[in-house]
């Protein structure tokens, strides 16, 4: 049997968890410090990937970045994610904000081939 067989419809594959900060008010020009950890089966098992920019192998796994769910301004995020692992990793952020409003960050927890959210609203004045 070929190693990667199968690896798109793997039953035994589960979602990962992930949990982490809860809501915030801050008022401008302070951030927001945010954190989110994901566990998982560790299945697939990670691939060594080809990073065709360095020349380098990559490997990929269990990992979390954040992004902007929803919001009326732009957000960015310092640092972006964090590195992939193979069943546990934890992602700590600040967010910086520029215009004031509601806002729903999300952390993604991917492990290549399934996806898990976790939601974070923050006020921001």
């Amino acid at each position: 049997m070929m190693e990667n067989a199968g690896i798109g419809n793997d039953p035994e594959n589960e979602r990962p968890v992930i949990s982490g900060s809860g809501p915030q008010n801050i008022t401008l020009p302070n951030t927001a410090a945010l954190t989110a950890t994901a566990r998982d089966d560790g299945r697939p098992k990670p691939r060594r990937q080809r990073n065709a920019d360095e020349g380098s192998g990559q490997s990929q796994g269990l990992s979390v970045r954040w992004i902007q769910y929803r919001g009326p301004g732009p957000v960015s995020f310092s640092p972006a994610g964090a590195s992939p692992s193979d069943k546990s990793v934890t992602s700590s952020i600040t967010a910086i904000f520029k215009v004031p409003g509601v806002y729903v960050l999300r952390a993604v927890a991917s492990d290549g081939l399934l996806e898990a959210f976790h939601d974070v609203t923050v006020t921001v004045k």
